[in-house]
């Protein structure tokens, strides 16, 4: 990781610091990280609440109690949604799920 020597000072309203520390804590990253990333071109993504992965958590419950059941479809169709589940917040925080680039 480079060294990051140099400070740069800006000049915002009250308003403007807290909306910057808000967004900055719900990525969870520090307002200086939050700042570089933006600057570099990238925007930081929030991070999932805990509804998120408590619904994730229930449908691979619902999976688990259905794989008895002959009904294979909906035994595919709950993994899917799984599957999806994860996949749209992996790729929220930039994971690349095919491993190319």
């Amino acid at each position: 990781m480079r060294a990051k020597t140099v400070g740069i000072n800006i000049r915002v309203t009250e308003q403007e610091k807290k909306r910057i520390e808000r967004f900055a804590k719900k990525c969870g990253l520090s307002v200086s990280e939050y700042l570089r990333q933006l600057a570099n071109g990238h925007t930081p993504n929030e991070i999932p609440s805990d509804n998120f992965f408590t619904v994730a958590h229930y449908l691979q419950m619902i999976t688990e109690d259905f794989k008895g059941i002959d009904d294979e479809k909906f035994v595919t169709y709950v993994k899917g949604c799984v599957s999806d589940l994860y996949a749209t917040y992996l790729n929220s925080k930039g994971v690349n799920l095919l491993g190319n680039n």
